[in-house]
């Protein structure tokens, strides 16, 4: 993760998102439900918790205190921790959550290992990110440094994603996709559609190979 944490700095912020474009929000957590494994789930990047919550992971690890902090209140079991360095036991956990947490990693190629180490043997990794190469991404891409939270962003297309996670060792990806308009636009009728190449929020279910 990155070392000055805008996340800290602008918790707030962050939380108010969801409140002013919660229809976006509710289209994203049912792309994620589509392609949900089933069993124990941990969420790397849990943040304040407002995926890990309604997805029921077990546990949620961040870097940012400030975070940690409002996912504890939200019920969810908490560690503090880095996705390049997660301070578990390897095979623990049937599925493990990235979302929207590749694209603030420095050492991406380093997590993805990690993520492969804490699974167990059958496990899943789910990850969501925003498509550089989607309309809405194209548009997110081109205004980054007006936002606090993407300027350093390195925003990924799903090609990129894929050579990434096969790189790492996964395989037999399954993929959605979601949030084909403008954010101000989104109402309760989003649809999630198969693959990848229209819509911003991009999921991809992918086997950890042992």
């Amino acid at each position: 993760m990155l070392t000055d944490n805008p996340f800290a700095a602008y918790t707030g912020e962050y939380e108010d998102w969801f409140d002013k474009y919660p229809l976006v929000f509710q289209a994203e957590l049912k792309a994620l439900n589509t392609l949900m494994p089933a069993g124990s789930a941990l969420e790397v990047g849990v943040g304040s918790g407002r995926f890990g919550l309604p997805l029921k992971v077990a546990m949620g690890v961040d870097p940012c205190q400030e975070m940690l902090s409002l996912a504890h209140h939200r019920g969810i079991q908490t560690v503090l921790g880095r996705a390049e360095a997660l301070p578990l036991p390897a095979s623990c956990f049937d599925c493990l959550l990235l979302i929207t947490v590749l694209c603030f990693l420095a050492q991406p190629e380093r997590a993805l290992s990690e993520v492969r180490r804490v699974l167990r043997p059958g496990g899943h990794l789910l990850l969501a990110f925003i498509d550089r190469h989607s309309p809405l991404g194209r548009e997110m891409y081109r205004h980054r440094q007006e936002s606090n939270f993407y300027r350093r962003a390195h925003f990924y297309s799903a090609d990129e994603v894929l050579a990434l996670l096969r790189n790492a060792g996964f395989k037999e990806f399954k993929c959605c996709q979601t949030i084909f308009r403008p954010l101000s636009e989104v109402d309760d009728g989003e649809e999630i559609k198969n693959g990848y190449g229209q819509g911003a929020f991009v999921v991809v279910r992918a086997l950890a190979v042992k």
